[in-house]
């Protein structure tokens, strides 16, 4: 009995031995995947867009982001997100949301020009709805505003 119990225990440890070794093996990158994210990481514009991705996340969002460009430029960036609305959303909505993205947005200091596009499906297919464009000095005036009157201190405001 005790020479079963000892096959037993050196069994469960070699077994314990291999899991814990395969998991720290498993844990290591490939190394041209970690060039390629140290690449991205010091590309212009990157950290930008990672900051926009988690504004985004944070108002619940995220599934709704369809594309973000950042255009690196001497006196700051220039940033044009893209989202998608769903067809019920008023004008109103759409106005809410982005203002509370907008007040993130404008403690960004780095961000000189800021595109905000919201599409709504119509009929299966993706219309514009409102296209709103902020320079550094809109976004600075941020606080003075309210939802509804984003298009006092925006650069270009389209509603479609």
């Amino acid at each position: 009995m005790k020479k079963f119990v000892n096959i037993y225990l050196f069994l469960l440890v070699v077994f314990i031995i291999v899991g814990i070794s395969g998991f720290s093996f498993s844990k290591n990158e490939n190394p041209e995947q970690v060039v390629e994210e140290l690449a991205l990481e010091n590309t212009p514009g990157y950290a930008t867009m990672r900051t926009i991705e988690e504004m985004t996340k944070d108002q619940q969002l995220e599934n709704a982001i369809l594309d973000i460009q950042v255009t690196p430029k001497p006196d700051g960036e220039t940033v044009m997100l893209e989202m998608q609305s769903s067809e019920f959303m008023s004008l109103d909505t759409l106005l809410k949301d982005s203002y509370n993205m907008l007040v993130k947005i404008a403690d960004e200091s780095q961000i000189a020009e800021f595109t905000f596009i919201w599409q709504q499906p119509v009929k299966n297919k993706n219309q514009i709805a409102l296209s709103m464009t902020f320079d550094r000095a809109g976004l600075d005036q941020l606080s003075t505003v309210t939802h509804n009157n984003l298009a006092s201190i925006a650069k270009n405001y389209e509603q479609h």
